[in-house]
């Protein structure tokens, strides 16, 4: 498995260079390579979070998600462990003149402070830990848990995490949720209608048979006695 995930971040790398950029819903997002490239309505999971509130994205990439939480959101947190994500999110953010976001360089909630309404991510579907973090956009085998595991203490009371993960992935998910006193209220599919060449686009990076959900969990009371649990990635 390791040497096919380095021969695949290679790879996708090479393809991020020779279309460094892409058209998202009006918005131009350049990828750097060693940068996932959105390819699958990533930018959905922005609907189905509330406007005019304070929202902490972790694992931002490229920017993609980022660019559509600023549109309708009061302030932007958003967090990578790779400075290149960093970068790249930060470039993204200027070339459409977006001001609303803090972009943080650190692994998932490490550096974080203050409270949100909105946790926010698209984490890794991949069960595997390659070693490098900075090279593992597509596959972890613990940022999952830790989203449920930590969100609670950054979340205000009845606050959200909206996470997108695979459709087969949701008995896991909400067994998850509850160990860690979330409960799921809505799951939406993510897919929209792609242009023939996103379609082939798609296909060039691997990135199909997933058929994503955006899931929206919510933070509930829990006995303090009660200890959380984790739980491994699908």
């Amino acid at each position: 498995m390791s040497g096919f995930f380095r021969g695949y971040y290679r790879y996708t790398a090479f393809l991020n260079r020779l279309s460094p950029t892409t058209k998202v819903d009006g918005h131009v997002i350049k990828v750097l390579p060693s940068v996932c490239k959105p390819l699958g309505n990533e930018q959905v999971l922005a609907e189905y979070v509330p406007a005019d509130k304070n929202v902490l994205e972790i694992g931002c990439g490229s920017g993609i998600i980022t660019l559509f939480l600023a549109d309708k959101s009061a302030q932007v947190t958003a967090v990578d462990i790779s400075a290149d994500a960093v970068d790249n999110t930060r470039m993204n953010l200027a070339a459409n003149a977006i001001e609303n976001v803090t972009v943080v360089l650190g692994n998932a909630f490490e550096k974080v402070d203050g409270r949100f309404d909105v946790v926010a991510s698209n984490p890794p579907w991949v069960d595997f830990e390659l070693g490098d973090p900075l090279r593992m956009w597509a596959s972890s085998s613990t940022l999952i848990p830790s989203l449920f595991r930590e969100s609670r203490r950054f979340l205000v009371d009845d606050g959200l995490l909206v996470i997108s993960c695979p459709g087969h992935a949701q008995e896991k998910l909400v067994e998850m949720g509850r160990a860690n006193g979330f409960e799921l209220l809505e799951a939406h599919a993510r897919e929209k209608r792609k242009t023939v060449g996103v379609r082939l686009m798609t296909l060039a990076y691997l990135q199909v048979g997933f058929h994503p959900l955006v899931y929206v969990f919510k933070k509930v009371a829990r006995p303090e006695a009660e200890q959380p649990r984790d739980g491994g990635v699908m």
